[in-house]
Formats: C-alpha cells, sequence, structure tokens
C-alpha cells in the first residue's frame, strides 16, 4: 500500500519533489518550488495518510489479531487515541519526513 501512495499519489500532487530530492543542497536551499513540495509530502503524510489510512488500518488489525474484539470496538479505541497517537507520530515523522523527502531518491529505502 504504501507504494501505491508514495509513488503515484505523491508523485501527482507534489510533482516537483523527486527534482528537489535530487538536487544538491545549494540547490535545494533556492528552489522554492521544491520547498512547498516537501512542505506539501510532510503534511500529507502526517495529517492525511497516517491518521486517515496508517492508524485505522493498525487498530483495525489489532483488535482482530491480538485483542479478538470487533473492527468496531477496534475502531472505537482509536477514536478514543487519536489525538495523542497522532501527536506522538508526528513529534516522531515529521522531522524524520524532512529528512528522508530531502534525500536523494536512491537514498529513501535505507532511511525507512
Amino acid at each position: 500500500m504504501n507504494w501505491i501512495v508514495y509513488m503515484p499519489v505523491f508523485a501527482r500532487l507534489c510533482p516537483g519533489a523527486m527534482r528537489f530530492a535530487n538536487q544538491s543542497w545549494s540547490q535545494k536551499v533556492r528552489d522554492k518550488p521544491g520547498q512547498v513540495d516537501l512542505a506539501k509530502q510532510v503534511l500529507l503524510d502526517n495529517a492525511v495518510y497516517g491518521p486517515a489510512i496508517i492508524f485505522p488500518c493498525f487498530y483495525l488489525l489489532k483488535a482482530a489479531v491480538q485483542e479478538r474484539v470487533s473492527f468496531l470496538e477496534g475502531l472505537g479505541r482509536y477514536r478514543d487515541n487519536i489525538l495523542e497517537d497522532n501527536l506522538l507520530s508526528c513529534a516522531f515523522w515529521v522531522p524524520a519526513d524532512v529528512i528522508i523527502f530531502t534525500a536523494p531518491a536512491w537514498l529513501r529505502m535505507p532511511l525507512v
């Protein structure tokens, strides 16, 4: 699922991202559209993809496998924890995403 989101979807929403990632640092500092795409990627990853896809899937799977409760109960637990989970996730992933999305494309997989 990650490939589907990060490659075709992010490429369409942030068309200059790969060009920006593969530039030298001195070029990145001057590339304002590339910096905007970087910000869009970080925002999409942390404000849309994580809260809307990753965490619900995690809670659904955890409910079914580990806790043996219904999917609705699993989603209810996510609802109870949504703010704390997403704030803690952002505390880690916003800085990490800035590094990952700024790194050259060939270096991204080892970073993640």
